[in-house]
């Protein structure tokens, strides 16, 4: 196990190692032997200033009250560049009572955004990597200047710094939601004149709200944060795609859309409020493409049944025409692959109830889940995306898998296991939509064997080992191959009873 000490002690080691043995600053530093991440090295360094001499004099310069604005605001700038240098001026920051300071500092400015925005990028700067700093009087704060009309720089600071302050630390997700952030979340949102940074620092805090990355806690509240805030605010933020049609602005919508879609009656409410519908919306903003034209998508202002007919096959779109339309704008050009794997990502978590799953392959989804797999193939994150919803669509859903293999998805899965025949992600989940694909249409099974999807299968089962062969041998079993399964436990023969 890794040492791990305190400032003071290494200072004392290493000015101990220069002096009795003689050593110079680097091989005092090397002959430490322990955990160096949150110790500032450089302090030995004789020709730089002490680090905490500086601090100490940029901390006398933010407590006098009487200071001019302009230097207030220099000696903020300088604070906020060594909390920037790494961990171990944070935590050496945050030793010395930067955190108390700053507070102070903030809540004489009140409203002052010209004192209020540096002293809230220092704080955020402050408390990346170390959000334990947080308390009751840093939560009013937050809340106190996101219910203060003061612009939206101002606001998306603040929402940035709470949303630092959230990262891996559970206690601070817990007591901002008890604070009623989620209230004030829904309240920002549904300004008529919020702006885009606002909406993204929104999505950003949301998404940070439902982690559960804090290794300190057994059991988090990631979920029931999820439930609060879609039932607070997935209206909202379905209305709020039609008015923005910005790609970083839809980007953050699509992730933090799909990361609330953790209960099935969220993913009905999803399509009851039109969530199918807005796609449509964002697609009138982009030129004809060539995948449009090579398709032949037409009528897209209409909603109905419409038959089209593709390079692909002929398919036929019901209600969700525009979310599929959406879709193939994305798919079709090189600088929205992020948001096609955000919709492959949105996707999957709808077909996590089983009637939005039907609607979604009845109006013709599969196509165009293919022809996303098919048009980014050299991306294996995509590629794993593309898998993984076909995996969940086909899920007890022989009508999907049909569709999904008239579409062409065995040629396509199949391709992408060739390409990335290294990365056990992608082999892990092509296996799986294989597995589901014909898990209840084993008519199904011919189609993927005539393609040599047994030999593919057996080749990454040997190349990647224990760590797919589960899902391997789960998809090789239902394509009625010979497989070799091992019983996990036997018992020893004796009476249940």
């Amino acid at each position: 196990m890794v040492r791990v000490i305190t400032q003071e002690t290494f200072d004392d080691v290493v000015k101990e190692n220069i002096e009795e043995f003689d050593m110079s600053p680097e091989e005092a530093l090397q002959d430490a032997g322990v955990d160096l991440d949150n110790i500032i090295k450089e302090v030995m360094n004789k020709v730089t200033e002490s680090v905490s001499q500086k601090l100490s004099s940029l901390l006398e310069s933010i407590n006098n009250h009487s200071l001019e604005e302009d230097r207030l605001t220099q000696a903020l700038n300088d604070l906020q560049l060594e909390c920037d240098k790494d961990l171990a001026h944070k935590m050496l920051a945050g030793k010395m009572g930067c955190y108390g300071a700053l507070l102070d500092v903030l809540e004489r400015s009140d409203t002052n955004i010209h004192i209020a925005d540096p002293v809230l990028g220092v704080l955020t700067s402050l408390m990346t990597g170390q959000p334990d700093l947080l308390d009751e009087r840093g939560i009013g704060q937050m809340m106190r200047l996101l219910g203060a009309k003061q612009g939206a720089g101002l606001q998306a600071q603040v929402l940035g710094w709470a949303r630092e302050c959230c990262l891996k630390h559970e206690k601070n997700r817990q007591d901002l939601v008890k604070h009623g952030v989620v209230a004030q979340l829904k309240v920002l949102l549904e300004q008529d004149d919020v702006l885009s940074p606002v909406v993204r620092s929104v999505c950003a805090l949301m998404r940070a709200l439902v982690l559960d990355d804090d290794i300190r806690v057994v059991f988090g509240l990631a979920h029931e944060h999820a439930r609060k805030l879609a039932e607070e605010t997935l209206v909202t933020l379905i209305n709020l795609t039609k008015k923005f049609k910005d790609k970083e602005t839809m980007s953050e919508l699509l992730m933090t859309l799909s990361a609330l879609m953790v209960r099935s009656e969220f993913c009905q409410r999803f399509q009851e409020a039109g969530g199918l519908k807005f796609l449509m919306d964002v697609l009138a903003e982009f030129p004809e493409s060539e995948v449009l034209r090579t398709w032949g998508l037409v009528n897209m202002g209409d909603i109905g049944t419409q038959e089209h007919h593709g390079n692909m096959g002929t398919w036929k779109s019901q209600e969700c025409s525009s979310f599929l339309h959406l879709f193939v704008v994305y798919t079709s050009r090189p600088v929205f692959q992020r948001l096609t794997r955000q919709c492959l990502s949105l996707i999957k978590g709808l077909a996590g109830d089983d009637d939005v799953k039907a609607r979604m392959g009845a109006a013709g989804i599969a196509p165009l889940i293919v022809l996303a797999m098919n048009n980014y193939k050299q991306s294996a994150s995509l590629a794993a995306a593309a898998s993984a919803c076909m995996a969940a669509i086909t899920l007890r859903s022989p009508a999907n898998s049909k569709s999904l293999v008239e579409a062409g998805a065995a040629e396509a899965i199949l391709e992408t296991m060739k390409t990335h025949q290294n990365d056990v992600i992608v082999q892990k989940q092509c296996s799986w939509a294989i597995r589901n694909i014909v898990s209840r249409d084993r008519s199904l099974n011919n189609t993927f064997l005539s393609l040599g999807a047994e030999e593919l299968l057996q080749e990454a089962l040997k190349r990647h080992g224990s760590n797919c062969e589960y899902d391997i041998k789960s998809a090789l079993r239902d394509l009625e191959c010979e497989v070799e399964l091992i019983e996990r436990w036997t018992g020893k023969g004796g009476a249940l009873n």
